[in-house]
């Protein structure tokens, strides 16, 4: 698509418009250094690769700008809550990393119009954190290591959320949520009702394949998939904060989570008890 006649240049926006890379001063690290390309891909292999993906990119931008920005905000509240010393968190620092990258990944694949692989990113999270919690609350330092060296099986997302749910904490938030509160089962809780909807996209079920979803062979702009995806990430956001808050209650708590809380998931999302478990938890302590 490298034909000027089938392209249509940017009115609005047009920061978005100019590619260009980043000067090694911007780097934590000591830069790249060398900027020699070594390896230079085909123009005509370039066109075929990026160009629908920025397509989607640019209509994504031109629509949704405020679930983006709620988005970032979301993903800077979880790097907020990161404490710099490891040791403080021996059950959760390396597995929050984990999330926090699923986070920060996941709305970019979903702003190029990759809604499926996107929605399989947010599963991840959602699956590391339970992991994660489950862990911590029988202080299972050998478990949590077998894990993550990768020696042992990683535990079933429902066997941790059986096992969370027995806890003085999953006991506790599910008599005060009442119903099938957070770890519920036939009829199923918030968590694991959402684990189900995420894992449609992992496992690529009828209806969210990406090629279901465009309903076209690449990626193009759709409004309410978008859409769908940022409802999850924030689904999955308060999700994977309340595990960690059960389980370490000294977890501190951000005032971008608990307006997303309030203002975003009340309702038929969340099973209606974001603000109940928001309040159960003290995330605001």
């Amino acid at each position: 698509m490298d034909d000027d006649r089938s392209r249509r240049e940017l009115t609005e926006g047009l920061f978005r418009q100019r590619r260009a890379y980043l000067g090694d001063d911007v780097f934590l690290w000591d830069g790249p250094h060398d900027n020699t390309a070594h390896d230079l891909i085909d123009a005509e292999i370039w066109h075929t690769t990026f160009d629908l993906p920025t397509d989607v990119l640019l209509r994504t931008t031109d629509n949704n700008g405020q679930m983006i920005d709620d988005m970032h905000s979301q993903g800077l509240a979880w790097l907020d809550a990161l404490p710099l010393d490891d040791t403080l968190w021996p059950f959760f620092h390396d597995a929050y990393m984990d999330v926090l990258d699923e986070f920060q990944a996941a709305p970019f694949i979903a702003a190029h119009g990759f809604y499926r692989q996107a929605g399989a990113g947010l599963r991840n999270a959602l699956e590391i954190m339970a992991r994660a919690a489950r862990f911590a609350v029988r202080h299972d330092e050998p478990g949590y290591k077998a894990w993550r060296t990768g020696t042992a099986v990683p535990p079933p997302f429902g066997n941790c959320s059986d096992l969370l749910r027995q806890t003085p904490a999953g006991i506790a938030i599910d008599t005060q949520l009442g119903g099938a509160g957070l770890f519920g089962v036939n009829p199923n809780g918030v968590l694991r009702d959402l684990y189900a909807s995420l894992s449609n996209f992992s496992h690529a079920h009828p209806g969210s394949t990406n090629g279901d979803i465009w309903q076209s062979n690449g990626p193009v702009y759709r409004f309410e998939a978008f859409t769908t995806f940022w409802t999850l990430y924030c689904d999955t956001s308060i999700a994977c904060f309340a595990l960690l808050k059960m389980s370490d209650p000294a977890a501190k708590g951000t005032d971008a989570l608990l307006d997303h809380a309030a203002s975003t998931l009340p309702g038929a999302h969340w099973h209606g008890l974001a603000e109940a478990t928001v309040r159960a938890l003290s995330l605001d302590s």
